[in-house]
C-alpha cells in the first residue's frame, strides 16, 4: 500500500465537513485555476499528435497508478512518483556517486552527531534533528544508486526507528541531551525532528513497500491527535510551530494511502498550531529565520489541499513575491544569514535554506502545477546548490553570497557570525547544514518526472536521467532522457516499452526558451509556446525519440542598486576569477579538509549598457564537453581539467571607485555609472561552478 490507494472510504471517511461541502469547494478551487497561460504560470496544454500544442482542456486530478489526493482533498496538478522511479544519468549521476563515496556516504564514520551513539539508534548521543536530516538525503541517495553499503546504513536507522514505536504511538528518542558543540539541551520529545524522520520513513516506504511505516505513522498520528491540544507544536522549541507544514504534508501523504478520517481532524489541528505563513509578510516584521521561511513558503499550499480555499494557494505566490522583492538574490533564493537580510549581494544565504526551498518547490509543483515554481527550482538547483557545495564532495559553505571575493576566516556583516561561515568545510558555521545538505541532489533527481492526472508523465524540470513508470492502461514504460542540460540546449527522450502503448507526454517549455522546438519520431511539431506545457498524446513505439531544443540566450535582470545579473538558460552567470584554495588544518574533520579560497585577480568590473541592449551581438557562448565535475573552476579540489563546460565571452570595464571593504567587495555602486575606462575581455561562467565571483555587476555608460 505504500505506492497504492487503499479502497475508497467514500462519505464515511469525511470529518468535520460533509463530502458534498468539500467536493463543492474543490470544484470551485479547481475551476479557478487556468490550464494554460502565455507566461511562466502556465499549466498543461492539450495537443493532438501532429501539432504538439493547442487548446487547453481540463484534466482531473487522479492518477490511476500512483497515490493521488483522495476526496475530499483538492486534486493535485501532478502526482509525485515513488522514490526509485527516476534514476540519474550522465553528469548528474556523477554528482550522486561523488557524494555517496564522499561526505554523504561516510558522515557517520567521521562526525559524532550521526555516529553509532546517536539517540535515534538507541545511544546517548544527539536526539534531535541531525540524524533525521542526514537520513533525509542519504536514504534517497542509497536507493537512487542502489548502493549496497548505503542501503545497509539506511536500513539500520529505519529499523531502529520502527522498533522505537511505543504502544501509545510515540516513536523516537526521549529525554534531554545537550548538543555536542553548543551544549544546548534539546528534548527528544520535540515534535520538530520527528517531522524530518517522517519524511525519511515515507521515502523508505515508497522505495521498499515496507508497510510497517504505515502502521507507525497511523499510530503516531493518533498519538498527536490526543496530545497536541495540551502540548502544541511549539511546546518544546520554536521550530515545531514554524515548520508544522512538514507534519501536515506527511499527514496528507498517509491519508492518500489509508483514507483514515481522523487524519483530516489532525490536519486541522496542525494548521491551527503552525505559524501563519499566509500573509505573514503583511503583519510580522519580526524574526524571519531563512530555513523556516524556505519550509514555510509551501505551508499555505499544503493546507490548500485540505481547505480548498484559493486564497491559500494565492498566499504562496504573494509570499514568494515579497521575499524576492525585499530580500531576493539572483541565484533564485533570498538572503538569510541566518535571518532574512535584504538584497545586498554581500549578504549570505544558508545552505539548509537552499535544499529546503528546493524541496518546497518540488512539492508545490505537484500541488498547483505553477510553472514559475519549476523555473525557480531549476535556478536554485543549477546555481545556488552547486555554489554551496565542495566540488570534492567533502564540505559546504554555511553561507554563500552572489558577490564573493574571499572565502576566509574573519567576521562578516551577517546576522549570525561564526567566523568561518564562508569557508568550505564539513562543519564550518553550524552543523545543521552538515547534516541537511544531502537531500539536495537526490530529491531533485526524484522530481525530474511526475505522473499526471491523465495517466501520462510530465517533465517539468530537466536533467540527464531515466524514468520507469506505469502509464495509460497500466503498461510500464521507460523514458531515457539524454542531455547535458543545463549546459546545453538539447534534450533527447527515447521511449522504451511495448509498441502501441498510448499515453500523454507533458513537456515544460520555460518562459526564457523563445524559439524552442520539438520533434517526435523525426517529425517536427509546431513551435511550442514559451512558458507553457506542451502535451503530446499518441500510441508510442519502442525506440521513438522526442528531441526538445530549449533555445538559450544571454538575458539580463536588475537587482540591488540596479546592478545587472546575467543568465543563460536556467543558470545564473558570474564573473569567475582564478581561485587559490588553501587548507585550514584546525577545521579538518577526518579525511575531509576545510578550505579558504582567495584570488589575486581584479574583480571590480562592470558590464556595458550598450551590450545589455544588444545581447546577441555582445555575448559569445562557447561550449565544451561536459566533464565529470562541471561545478568547479580549474585548480579547485575535485575539479576536472578544462573548467566549466560553458562560458560567455564579452567585454567589461573596471570600476575604480568600487573598492574592497575589509576582506570583501565594497557596496556595489548604483547603476548606471559613467565610466570612460578601457574595454577589457572578460569571461562569465556558471555561478554554480564558482566560489570567487561577481554575479551582480554595475552597469557602465
Amino acid at each position: 500500500m505504500c505506492n497504492e490507494h487503499s479502497p475508497s472510504v467514500g462519505r464515511k471517511g469525511l470529518s468535520r465537513r460533509t463530502f458534498v461541502e468539500r467536493a463543492a469547494i474543490g470544484a470551485v478551487a479547481a475551476s479557478a485555476l487556468p490550464l494554460a497561460r502565455a507566461s511562466a504560470t502556465g499549466s498543461p496544454v492539450e495537443a493532438d499528435t501532429s501539432h504538439g500544442h493547442g487548446r487547453p482542456r481540463r484534466i482531473d486530478g487522479h492518477n490511476s497508478h500512483y497515490p493521488s489526493n483522495r476526496e475530499p482533498l483538492v486534486p493535485s496538478a501532478y502526482v509525485p512518483l515513488p522514490l526509485g522511479s527516476v534514476r540519474p544519468a550522465g553528469w548528474l549521476r556523477s554528482q550522486l556517486v561523488g557524494w555517496a563515496e564522499g561526505m554523504t556516504g561516510r558522515l557517520d564514520e567521521v562526525w559524532p552527531d550521526v555516529g553509532p551513539n546517536n539517540g535515534w539508534l538507541g545511544g546517548d548521543g544527539d536526539v534531535w534533528e541531525r540524524g533525521p536530516y542526514w537520513l533525509d538525503g542519504m536514504l534517497p541517495l542509497a536507493h537512487l544508486l542502489q548502493d549496497p553499503r548505503l542501503l545497509e546504513k539506511a536500513n539500520h536507522w529505519v529499523d531502529a526507528t520502527l522498533d522505537s514505536s511505543q504502544p501509545d504511538g510515540y516513536f523516537g528518542p526521549s529525554g534531554e541531551v545537550a548538543q555536542r558543540k553548543t551544549r544546548r539541551a534539546v528534548a527528544g520529545e520535540d515534535w520538530w525532528p520527528k517531522m524530518v524522520m517522517l519524511k525519511v520513513l515515507q521515502s523508505h516506504c515508497e522505495a521498499t513497500g515496507d508497510e510497517r511505516v504505515l502502521d507507525l505513522m497511523t499510530n503516531y498520528f493518533r498519538y498527536q491527535l490526543r496530545e497536541l491540544p495540551a502540548r502544541p507544536l511549539g511546546e518544546y522549541t520554536w521550530w515545531g510551530k514554524q515548520r508544522g507544514g512538514e507534519n501536515l504534508s506527511s499527514v496528507h501523504w498517509l491519508y492518500n494511502r489509508t483514507g483514515d478520517a481522523f487524519l483530516l481532524d489532525l490536519g486541522e489541528i496542525l494548521n491551527q498550531q503552525t505559524e501563519r505563513w499566509a500573509g505573514r509578510d503583511t503583519y510580522d516584521p519580526g524574526r524571519w529565520h531563512v530555513v523556516n521561511t524556505a519550509m514555510g513558503v509551501k505551508q499555505p499550499g499544503v493546507w490548500y489541499a485540505q481547505s480548498g480555499n484559493p486564497d491559500d494557494l494565492a498566499a504562496v505566490d504573494a509570499l514568494i513575491h515579497w521575499l524576492t522583492v525585499t530580500h531576493g538574490q539572483p541565484q533564485g533564493i533570498w538572503s538569510g544569514d541566518e535571518e532574512l537580510h535584504g538584497t545586498d549581494p554581500r549578504q549570505g544565504v544558508e545552505t539548509c535554506a537552499v535544499v529546503e526551498y528546493m524541496f518546497s518547490l518540488e512539492q508545490l509543483l505537484a500541488i498547483a502545477g505553477d510553472l514559475r515554481h519549476a523555473e525557480i527550482l531549476e535556478r536554485v538547483a543549477y546555481s545556488a546548490l552547486p555554489a554551496a557545495l565542495s566540488p570534492a564532495y567533502g564540505g559546504r559553505h554555511y553561507f554563500q553570497r552572489p558577490n564573493q571575493v574571499a572565502c576566509t576566516l574573519g567576521p562578516r556583516s551577517f546576522t549570525v557570525r561564526h567566523e568561518d561561515d564562508t569557508l568550505i568545510g564539513l562543519e564550518t558555521g553550524y552543523g545543521c547544514c552538515t547534516a541537511n545538505l544531502h537531500q539536495g541532489w537526490p530529491k531533485f533527481v526524484q522530481h525530474l518526472w511526475y505522473a499526471t492526472p491523465d495517466d501520462g508523465l510530465a517533465a517539468l524540470v530537466y536533467g540527464p536521467c531515466e524514468v520507469t513508470a506505469k502509464v495509460g492502461n497500466g503498461a510500464e514504460i521507460r523514458l531515457v532522457e539524454e542531455t547535458d542540460y543545463p549546459f546545453d540546449e538539447t534534450i533527447r527522450i527515447t521511449v522504451r516499452g511495448a509498441s502501441g502503448t498510448r499515453f500523454p507526454l507533458h513537456l515544460h517549455i520555460p518562459s526564457w526558451a523563445e524559439g524552442a522546438s520539438i520533434s517526435v519520431a523525426g517529425q517536427r511539431l509546431a513551435p511550442p509556446e514559451a512558458g507553457t506545457v506542451t502535451r503530446i498524446e499518441r500510441a508510442w513505439n519502442d525506440g521513438d525519440v522526442v528531441v526538445l531544443r530549449l533555445t538559450m540566450t544571454v538575458r539580463a535582470s536588475r537587482w540591488h542598486e540596479n546592478s545587472a545579473a546575467l543568465s543563460l538558460g536556467p543558470m545564473l552567470l558570474a564573473l569567475g576569477r582564478t581561485e587559490k584554495w588553501s587548507t585550514v588544518s584546525d577545521r579538518q574533520v577526518g579525511p575531509f579538509e576545510a578550505y579558504e579560497v582567495r584570488t589575486d585577480e581584479p574583480w571590480n568590473y562592470g558590464i556595458r549598457q550598450a551590450d545589455l541592449e544588444d545581447p546577441a551581438g555582445a555575448f559569445e557562448i562557447v561550449r565544451r564537453p561536459v566533464p565529470e565535475q562541471p561545478w568547479a573552476m580549474p585548480g579547485a579540489p575535485g575539479a576536472s581539467s578544462g573548467g566549466p563546460p560553458v562560458e560567455v565571452r564579452c567585454v567589461g570595464r573596471r570600476v575604480p571607485e568600487w573598492m574592497p571593504y575589509g576582506q570583501d567587495s565594497g557596496p556595489v555602486p548604483w547603476s548606471p555609472i559613467r565610466n570612460e575606462g578601457s574595454d577589457e575581455k572578460i569571461v562569465l561562467v556558471p555561478y554554480g561552478s564558482t566560489k570567487i565571483r561577481i554575479a551582480e555587476l554595475p552597469v557602465t555608460i
